[in-house]
């Protein structure tokens, strides 16, 4: 559509809805539907106008100019064709007389012949001349038929352009907008006075608001301001003075739990279970019953003990002198039967501390032991409290490695390790910017060179896919049998330490330095969401067996575990771990996904009930950061690798260690159990990968 038209079409639109606008106007007594509509149609006519006078001259112009390009090549043609007549005029008049002087010195003979020449040359010309003459008329005859058609054209165009109807509009519209100004000036008469009226009001409403302020009494106010400033002066006092015996209660309280030493108690308690398991026969199963009972009331006693008054810590002291002279006594009888590498040893039970002067003195034991009929012998507990897991029982150490097979192939230290869902290839991830996918069945590598350094790999559910996360900030994921790049995902604005796929392999999880936790679709292969709540960098993740859980652990600033409830869009946070280093480096769910390990610089293993975020047991033996922990298949055992250059496993259900494999070359930095369980890799600091039997 030309622009004509388009002006044409707004001129139009205005009108219309100027009268819509008047309609309305009168229908609903608004002004402003008519005003509106009709200010915009007179400004569009006014712009119109304009804008018509000036498209019609260009439209002149541009059909002269068109016609110019065409006329002017006929006339360049002409005047050379009139050049070249003259020029023929001129040589003709030069060669006829130049035949008449012939003519006088020959005679006419020669100038008949002469003429007769003339005369076949002429008709050679006229018909040279008409040849070339045609071609110019036909174009003339062209360029005629083309002029009349835009002359044709031009006149159907000013006549569809109808000036005389757009002027007949805007007369109409003058029309208009002269009743609506008059409408206009009925309707703001009343306004004008119901303003003055509302300013009338106003400033009557301001005389009774001065005064009332005049009769206000500030005075009286800020005397009774002070009253109750008096008043609450008093107040404070009393309560300082009715705090002050319930402080100097708690400060007692306290002391008296310093003086309490329940971790060294629980741990002779554990010591107590260990000789008992030991002494399991069935000659002394009658007293290990009947110590196991005592020990069960001893539990019960600790537990009132902790919840109510300052006297049960007598009771207790006396209730473990009383113990602790039954159970060397049963111990002297059972020494008799029990082979002598496994006699407990002298002194189970800490001294008694020295009894507080502002306690009372306790009840006679006896007449305590005679109302709940307990039995003579000494029992076992378990502790109310979370557990610190110190075995007693001398673990297995490995320090011989040669039997132990080793993959080498990195030059940097390997940060990562992961089994594929099948158990046959092994992935690794190094400082020296590459990852090795091991088939384990040849030994033989693939290599993957990427631009930084990598810290983490994981495969997808299906193993046909494996993710890494590198220094450079992004996440890529790679055709485990090509070893080709399928995508990669950017948005981290820092460092990537941890990726891990959901278990159903339509998410994948990543944690970075920039404190953050991104969610990425395997569909669309874009990011769905951020987690944020660390005060730190994200230094590992996991994902729940279920997939509704995502477990994060940070670094030294935040201290903190979170578990991520990705369905509920909320999260529970853990604090545990403690220290001036104490960040934490790993996490794992168990197969059940109700407990979560973690490992902390603050060289102790943890144990989270998922459900509720509390503490199970604290497993303490490394020396330095723990890098990795990792559950085995059926959730019973849990590897961990440490800084200190050791492999530990752990018991789950009692927390006890199993054995200890001693790695003199580096640091342990990951840890990965195969899927049947009986191989566990770990991804050292002296740029190996060891392969462990389990």
């Amino acid at each position: 559509m030309t622009k004509l038209h388009w002006l044409e079409l707004t001129e139009y639109v205005s009108l219309y809805a100027s009268a819509l606008g008047t309609l309305a106007a009168a229908v609903t007594q608004q002004v402003v539907y008519a005003a509106a509509p009709l200010t915009v149609a007179i400004g569009l006519n006014i712009a119109n106008r304009e804008r018509l006078r000036n498209s019609n001259t260009q439209n002149q112009q541009a059909s002269l100019a068109q016609l110019d390009l065409f006329v002017e090549p006929l006339r360049q043609r002409l005047e050379n064709f009139d050049d070249f007549t003259q020029n023929l005029k001129t040589t003709t008049q030069e060669q006829i007389e130049e035949l008449q002087r012939y003519q006088q010195e020959h005679g006419t003979s020669s100038i008949t012949e002469s003429v007769i020449n003339l005369d076949v040359i002429k008709q050679e010309l006229n018909q040279n001349t008409q040849e070339k003459l045609e071609p110019l008329k036909q174009q003339l005859a062209q360029l005629n038929t083309s002029y009349q058609q835009q002359e044709e054209r031009l006149q159907k165009w000013q006549q569809s352009l109808n000036i005389d109807g757009i002027n007949q509009g805007l007369t109409q519209l003058d029309n208009i907008n002269q009743q609506l100004n008059s409408i206009n000036q009925q309707q703001i008469e009343p306004l004008k006075q119901q303003i003055a009226q509302l300013n009338t009001n106003n400033q009557q409403q301001q005389e009774q608001l001065k005064q009332w302020q005049q009769s206000f009494n500030i005075e009286t106010i800020n005397r009774r301001l002070g009253q109750l400033d008096n008043i609450a002066q008093q107040l404070n006092l009393i309560t300082q003075q009715k705090i002050e015996p319930l402080q100097q209660q708690l400060g007692q309280l306290q002391q008296w739990q310093k003086s309490v030493n329940i971790d060294a108690i629980n741990q002779r308690l554990t010591q107590l279970d260990t000789i008992t398991q030991q002494l399991n026969s069935s000659n002394n199963q009658q007293q290990i019953e009947s110590l196991r009972q005592r020990l069960a009331e001893l539990d019960a006693l600790i537990q009132r003990l902790n919840s109510s008054n300052q006297q049960r810590l007598q009771q207790l002291q006396t209730e473990q002198q009383s113990l602790k002279i039954s159970f060397n006594q049963i111990a002297q009888q059972l020494n008799q039967q029990v082979p002598p590498a496994i006699q407990p040893p002298a002194n189970l039970l800490p001294p008694p501390p020295a009894p507080q002067p502002i306690l009372p003195p306790p009840p006679p034991i006896e007449k305590q032991l005679e109302k709940q009929q307990l039995p003579p012998q000494p029992p076992t507990v378990q502790a109310s409290v979370p557990v610190v897991i110190k075995s007693t029982s001398q673990p297995t150490i490995l320090q011989d490695l040669k039997s132990l097979e080793t993959l080498q192939g990195h030059s940097e230290k390997v940060l990562s390790v992961a089994f594929s869902p099948n158990g046959e290839i092994l992935a690794s991830a190094s400082a020296d910017q590459t990852i090795k996918i091991w088939h384990l069945a040849s030994r033989e590598p693939q290599t993957i060179k990427v631009s930084a350094v990598v810290n983490s790999v994981a495969y997808s559910p299906d193993g046909k896919i494996l993710a890494s996360g590198s220094d450079d900030q992004i996440i890529q994921l790679w055709n485990v049998d090509t070893g080709e790049e399928i995508c990669t995902f950017r948005g981290h604005k820092d460092k990537v330490y941890a990726v891990a796929f959901s278990p159903d392999g339509k998410t994948l999880a990543s944690g970075s330095q920039d404190k953050s936790i991104k969610i990425w679709s395997l569909d669309t292969r874009e990011e769905i969401y951020m987690l944020t709540g660390h005060t730190d960098e994200v230094l590992c993740i996991a994902f729940s067996l279920d997939g509704k859980i995502l477990a994060s652990g940070a670094g030294n600033d935040d201290r903190t575990i979170k578990i991520w409830h990705l369905n509920q869009n909320k999260f529970l946070t853990l604090k545990g771990h403690s220290g001036s280093i104490a960040g934490v480096r790993s996490v794992a769910f168990s197969p059940d996904g109700k407990t979560l390990a973690s490992g902390s610089q603050d060289k102790t293993i943890k144990l989270w009930n998922v459900e509720n975020g509390t503490e199970i047991r604290t497993l303490t033996g490394h020396e330095d950061d723990i890098f990795a922990v990792a559950f085995s298949p059926d959730g019973k055992t849990l590897a961990s690798g440490s800084y200190d250059k050791t492999i530990k496993l752990w018991r789950v259900d009692t927390g006890e260690e199993i054995r200890t494999i001693v790695e003199n070359k580096g640091a342990i930095y990951s840890l990965s159990f195969s899927p049947d369980g009986q191989t566990l890799a770990s991804g050292n600091g002296d740029k190996t990968i060891t392969l462990l039997p389990c």
